[in-house]
């Protein structure tokens, strides 16, 4: 019976490189898992692919998520200087209605004072 080959995974993908890769395949190669003259001895490269495979899909899945969370964080901090900008615009609105409120008020009380003398 032949031993079960054990390929390291405990490196972490990002950080696999084709050395890495090579090297496993050469103790894979070595361990003699499907014999020397296997029908099976073609996919003896298959899991060191696969492996270097996703290595790269996950590296270009990292690069991915890293550029979409910067450009959330910049959409989240142009949406606060637009909420800053908004508020200011409110705030002097608000500003706004109140002395315009305070001159019509005056008017009137100017009016009915102007209205109380022509009448009396």
């Amino acid at each position: 019976m032949h031993e079960r080959v054990k390929i390291n995974f405990s490196t972490t993908y990002s950080t696999v490189s084709s050395k890495t890769v090579d090297t496993q395949v050469q103790k894979y190669r070595k361990s003699g898992f499907w014999g020397k003259n296997s029908s099976f001895e073609k996919y003896d490269l298959l899991l060191p692919l696969l492996m270097f495979l996703f290595t790269g899909a996950n590296r270009e899945l990292s690069m991915l998520l890293s550029k979409f969370a910067e450009v959330l964080s910049e959409r989240a901090s142009a949406d606060t200087v637009e909420m800053k900008q908004l508020e200011g615009i409110l705030t002097e609105a608000q500003n706004l209605e109140s002395f315009l409120k305070g001159k019509k008020s005056h008017l009137r009380q100017t009016l009915a004072l102007i209205s109380d003398k022509l009448k009396g």
